[in-house]
């Protein structure tokens, strides 16, 4: 093997690192941040989406059923309100570059749910649909897919670069980090628009038309914010008028679907 193969897998190794489970500082943040004032209510549901889940022929039913089979012997109820008190913690946290208001990060079974701590009354008023969008992130395992696809191509090119293509070690970087760039950028937005779908599938009219608003005033928070946080909003999520386009299209199919 060539010496320049070692080289140039450090961008892999990098991109592990910041996996959960790689990433122990990101955890402890976590895990040592205060527990948000809307604790109870994002639990409620994130309880009532879980257990709607558990219905035959719903699409996460064995992945609910699965975490609730991991849960440590500790935990005596093995049912979805015992997989919520003991593995899901809603935390008080802002963000330092964009106005984004919540982010799941998984870390050995237990799940986080953030929210900034100075939530305007719009959000407010949309946490039931925020709550299910995130739930839908974990449910999907979205992070952990989108660092694994870029850990695998980062390993691609170190291959590709030194047997293939026999690059210089400053084009195989950057071209390295250019594809993990892209991937994350694709694969964050098709993350984006499926958390939504699940999100809609989950909530009433009436909180599919906060969310509605919620998007049109964070869509003018985030022209007044930081010039680096407008690029990455712009990068990785779905345009606002796209996401609202996309829940006025349910309230005309599916006006009230069974949140129960």
């Amino acid at each position: 093997m060539s010496w320049n193969m070692l080289v140039y897998t450090i961008p892999a190794f990098s991109t592990l690192k910041t996996l959960s489970v790689f990433n122990p500082e990101s955890y402890r943040q976590y895990a040592e941040a205060p527990e948000s004032h809307f604790s109870s209510d994002i639990k409620k549901v994130a309880i009532r989406v879980l257990h709607a889940e558990l219905q035959k022929g719903a699409a996460y039913r064995e992945k609910v059923q699965e975490l609730i089979g991991e849960l440590p012997s500790t935990v005596k109820e093995k049912t979805v309100d015992g997989l919520v008190k003991s593995c899901m913690k809603v935390v008080a946290m802002p963000h330092p570059l964009f106005p984004i208001h919540a982010t799941t990060a998984d870390w050995d079974g237990r799940f986080f749910i953030a929210l900034r701590p100075d939530l305007d009354q719009a959000t407010k008023e949309a946490l039931p649909w925020i709550a299910a969008h995130e739930i839908g992130h974990v449910l999907e395992q979205d992070g952990a897919k989108i660092q694994l696809a870029k850990t695998v191509a980062s390993l691609a090119m170190a291959v590709l670069s030194t047997f293939v293509f026999g690059w210089t070690l400053g084009f195989a970087v950057c071209a390295t980090i250019a594809t993990n760039i892209v991937i994350h950028i694709v694969l964050s937005r098709r993350a984006e628009m499926r958390a939504d779908q699940f999100a809609n599938g989950h909530c009433s009219a009436g909180e599919r038309e906060k969310a509605i608003v919620w998007l049109e005033h964070d869509k003018q928070i985030g022209s007044q914010g930081r010039y680096i946080g407008k690029i990455l909003q712009a990068c990785l999520y779905p345009s606002n008028e796209a996401r609202m386009i996309g829940i006025q299209n349910t309230l005309k199919l599916t006006p009230n679907p069974k949140t129960a």
